[in-house]
């Protein structure tokens, strides 16, 4: 049986084949698990860093637009967010701008109750919704760039634009299902461009 994935960019087509492809095992994708994994590395540093950008920049628009009714933060903090805003993010340099430092700062920043804050807002930024799993204590900790190795689980909730037709096969004692995920097909209708 053939399932197509489609559908509107981050409506989780690619969750859900992830997900199929745990579950149901396909032998082609797990020959290679570590480097699956590391590949997912990146993506999952520029999200970090996306969101935390997303955080910085709305904190500091909220003080512009509400000037009585600031939010604090400590001097040194307001120093890391103003920096945070200006770095150039690019999934490519992810992995690299990704230092036990920068990791540091990250901590500093949501530790913060002005950053809570702007989490709390965060389908209004756009956060993506996989921020909820990566920005805990605990998951934060994790992603020291030393150290880490992404789980399943980081995997499942990173955002990684899909390009191109992906394909795993799932066997059941009663069926066997080919699903296509097709992503990055925004523009194949349209040829005025």
């Amino acid at each position: 049986m053939l399932i197509t994935c489609t559908g509107a960019g981050d409506s989780g087509k690619s969750t859900f084949f992830k997900q199929v492809r745990h579950i149901y095992g396909d032998d082609s994708v797990d020959e290679n698990v570590e480097e699956t994994k590391h590949s997912f590395r990146g993506a999952i540093y520029y999200n970090v860093l996306e969101t935390m950008q997303a955080l910085c920049k709305s904190y500091f628009q909220h003080n512009n637009r509400n000037p009585d009714k600031q939010l604090t933060m400590s001097e040194d903090n307001i120093e890391k967010a103003t920096q945070f805003v200006k770095l150039e993010l690019s999934i490519v340099s992810s992995e690299s701008v990704f230092t036990p430092e920068l990791l540091q700062t990250i901590q500093s920043l949501w530790s913060e109750e002005a950053i809570q804050t702007q989490f709390k807002r965060r389908f209004e930024l756009h956060v993506f919704d996989g921020a909820v799993h990566f920005f805990t204590a605990k998951n934060l900790e994790r992603l020291d760039p030393r150290f880490y190795t992404p789980s399943f689980e980081d995997a499942l909730y990173c955002r990684r634009k899909t390009t191109g037709v992906v394909e795993a096969v799932a066997k059941t004692p009663y069926c066997t299902f080919h699903f296509i995920d097709v992503g990055g097909m925004y523009t194949l209708g349209n040829t005025n461009q």
